[in-house]
Parts: C-alpha cells; sequence; structure tokens
C-alpha cells in the first residue's frame, strides 16, 4: 500500500471546529487491535478496466481526490464520527496485471474484515467490486452466503470470457463464487433501461438476481429511498454480511457529471446520500466500495464533493448501530 498525501488530512486547527481529517488514524500498525465501528479506508486507483472497454479514463485519480474532500468535512454533529475510528490504509500498489490487483484487493478486505474493520474502498473503475466482494467471500463461514446491492446505471454483467473490464465484475463474482452468492439476495437497484442489453439482463434473471429500474422506482409510492430499506432486508435475509457497490453514475448528470459514464437521468443527490444513510445503519453491511468518479471529468468539483458526502453519510447510519 502507498500512503496517501499528508496534504489530504486536512486540520482546521481549531478543537471547536473538529474536522475528519484531524480524526483519521494514518499510521497504522497491521498487528494492532481495533475497537467496534472501525472503518479501513481502501483506494483502488485504477482504471484499467474502463479504458479496456473504450470509456473515458481518469478515476485512478478518484481515492487521492475523494479522501481530500472528505476529510475536510466536520466530523457532524447529531452523530459525531468522533465514535468511529477511521483509518486510512492508503492505495493499493497496482500490480502488474489487472486480475492481480484484484487478488491483491481481495487479500487485504478480507484482512480488515477478520480484524473487525468494514472496509470502505474508493475507486477506480468498477471491476474493483470483484476483489473487494471476494475479500468478504473469503471471511464468512463454510456453506454461508453474502447478499450483494449493486447501486448503478450498469448491471455489469458482462461476460469476461474476452476479458475483464470495467463492466464484467458482477457476471465473474456470480461464476466464481456460486454457492456463496446463490439464493434472493443479490440485487441490482435503480438500473437504468438504456444502458443495458436484453442479453445480460437475461443473465441476471437466470441467476435468480434481482433488478429494481429506475423508473419502476420511480413509480413506486415509496420512491427510490422509501423502497431501500426493503431492499436491505430482502438482502440481508439469511445471509452472513451484505457488500454494497455504488457506482457514481447511478446519480444525475446534473449530480455526478465527473462520472466516467454520466447520465442525463438519475437518482438525485439527495436520494444517494438518504439511502447511504439508510445502508451504514444495517447491521449486516459489511463492506462499501464507491466507483467510478473521475475528477479530470468533473466540473466544479460536483462530482468529488457528492462521493465524499455518499461515506459521510454512510459513516453517519453506522454510528447509529
Amino acid at each position: 500500500m502507498t500512503q496517501p498525501d499528508p496534504g489530504a488530512f486536512y486540520s482546521s486547527g481549531d478543537t471547536q471546529d473538529i474536522r475528519l481529517g484531524d480524526l483519521v488514524k494514518k499510521d497504522i500498525s497491521w498487528e494492532e487491535d481495533f475497537p467496534t465501528n472501525t472503518i479501513a479506508l481502501i483506494g483502488f486507483p485504477l482504471d484499467e478496466g474502463i479504458e479496456r472497454i473504450g470509456g473515458r479514463i481518469g478515476a485512478a485519480r478518484g481515492p487521492t481526490e475523494i479522501r481530500t474532500a472528505l476529510y475536510r468535512l466536520t466530523s457532524g454533529c447529531r452523530h459525531p464520527l468522533n465514535k468511529v475510528t477511521l483509518l486510512d490504509l492508503g492505495d493499493l500498489i497496482p500490480q502488474n496485471d489487472l486480475e492481480t490487483s484484484h487478488e491483491r484487493l481481495a487479500d487485504i478486505v478480507a484482512i480488515w474484515i477478520k480484524k473487525g474493520a468494514l472496509p470502505i474502498v474508493l475507486g477506480g473503475s468498477h471491476d474493483l467490486s470483484f476483489g473487494s466482494v471476494s475479500g468478504l467471500i473469503q471471511t464468512i463461514p463454510a456453506l454461508e452466503h453474502i447478499g450483494l446491492i449493486n447501486i448503478d446505471s450498469h448491471l455489469d454483467l458482462r461476460s469476461s470470457d474476452k476479458g475483464i473490464n470495467s463492466g464484467t465484475a458482477f457476471y465473474r463474482l456470480l461464476e466464481r463464487w456460486p454457492e456463496q452468492l446463490s439464493g434472493t439476495g443479490i440485487i441490482e437497484y435503480a438500473a437504468h433501461e438504456q444502458c443495458n442489453s436484453s442479453f445480460h439482463y437475461q443473465y441476471a434473471l437466470e441467476k435468480r438476481v434481482k433488478v429494481y429500474f429506475l423508473d419502476e422506482l420511480r413509480t413506486n409510492l415509496d420512491g427510490p429511498v422509501g423502497f431501500f430499506p426493503q431492499v436491505l432486508r430482502l438482502a440481508g435475509m439469511d445471509v452472513a454480511a451484505v457488500a454494497l457497490s455504488i457506482d457514481i453514475d447511478v446519480c444525475q448528470r446534473a449530480y455526478a457529471p465527473g462520472a466516467s459514464a454520466p447520465q442525463t437521468d438519475g437518482l438525485t443527490g439527495s436520494e444517494i446520500l438518504q439511502i447511504s444513510f439508510l445502508a451504514g445503519k444495517e447491521r449486516k453491511v459489511k463492506l462499501l466500495d464507491l466507483c467510478e468518479v473521475s475528477p479530470p471529468l468533473d466540473i466544479a468539483g460536483k462530482t468529488i464533493a457528492l462521493a465524499a458526502q455518499i461515506i459521510f453519510w454512510f459513516l453517519q447510519g453506522l454510528t447509529l448501530r
């Protein structure tokens, strides 16, 4: 792992205005024991998976910019985050190939989950979810299952027969871990009709993946936020843990212009923050990854700020577990 830029750890210098940069621990012994509500922040500064599929690169810079924005935020006032132990492990060192980088990420995630921490992985292209979720699966007891929620405009169920890319993560997970990912707790949330092929949708149905399209959520009386607790319950039924993955392109371009694949329609900024808060409250959620934030494509730092607040509100929810 490479250490983050020291300049990212902002401090107001005011004991009455504590920022997350004051609270985060950066000099970490991997042998040290940590208390309940420990968060391990891990950067995955690679966007090769996006490049392989012909997408707009830039997400490799996501981890650096997200943590810089995150550490300028306060610790909160109603649910102060000084109740959370926040560790910054730095960024994964890119390995010789993308597949090996995923394996290394899985190892790191597994180590910290076994220590009792909840990893938050900052991307980086969405192929990283194969590594992060594989790490979680490696920590669960034999014969147990996990739930998995992908909040994303894309299903990311492309076949990896011709190589892996940013659209293959969940296909690879379903093929690699069929026993651990069997059942009805695998959910694609707020998918966009125009972003997905019928072939990939049929594959989802064959694998018993539940797909909730954005237009369906918009017409649901509860809306995308009000319906999300039901999704958390479904994903968490009879499983050892739940993994949550958020691709920033699930949000409207107005809120996330710096997504690798920005969308005209999508969740609003308010909706994704409320959903993150609800997920943070759910005890079975043991992993979060946040992908496809591309600072070079951003406008006025909107996407970076939204990504930082997604993490902030997830942590706010965590304080209520």
